[in-house]
């Protein structure tokens, strides 16, 4: 989807990953509103040549409900994998898919919420990464709920 880019900030280039036909134009078009070089791989996740830490940031929008569950903590070990250190990966997945959890086993640390029966949330690959490269900021929601949750925790 095409707004997604908008998520985005100030990035020079990103590279789409798709397991089903996309519809190349509006996305196209949005990259090049935002002067994003663009490029789109379609094919099975595990069958793409990606670099190991070469991103930045990845979103993971509703797309593990489309691999089997055996595939599942696969996919996301190889997201997580070609994350920089302090790398994001922002995700929206069906709650039932408990793809915190998958994160989590993919050495990702995890900060999300559920919402409407969706698992909404950040997953960061641990280590440094320069300021101006990290894509969420600590106004996000989830970001200050788990902050609230550990001063409650502290008080205790």
């Amino acid at each position: 989807d095409a707004k997604n880019i908008y998520y985005l900030k100030s990035p020079s280039a990103v590279t789409l990953i798709s397991e089903t036909p996309l519809q190349e134009p509006p996305i196209r078009e949005a990259a090049a509103k935002l002067s994003i070089s663009l490029s789109i791989l379609q094919g099975e996740l595990s069958s793409l040549q990606l670099r190991a830490s070469g991103y930045d940031a990845a979103l993971c929008m509703q797309q593990l409900e489309r691999v089997p569950a055996a595939r599942q903590a696969v996919v996301c070990s190889l997201l997580a994998r070609t994350l920089k250190p302090g790398g994001r990966l922002i995700f929206i997945e069906k709650a039932s898919i408990d793809a915190p959890a998958l994160f989590e086993e993919a050495q990702l640390e995890v900060l999300h919420e559920v919402e409407n029966n969706y698992a909404i949330g950040i997953a960061l690959k641990p280590g440094d990464a320069p300021k101006e490269s990290r894509m969420l900021g600590t106004s996000s929601r989830a970001v200050r709920r788990q902050a609230a949750k550990g001063k409650k925790n502290k008080r205790k």
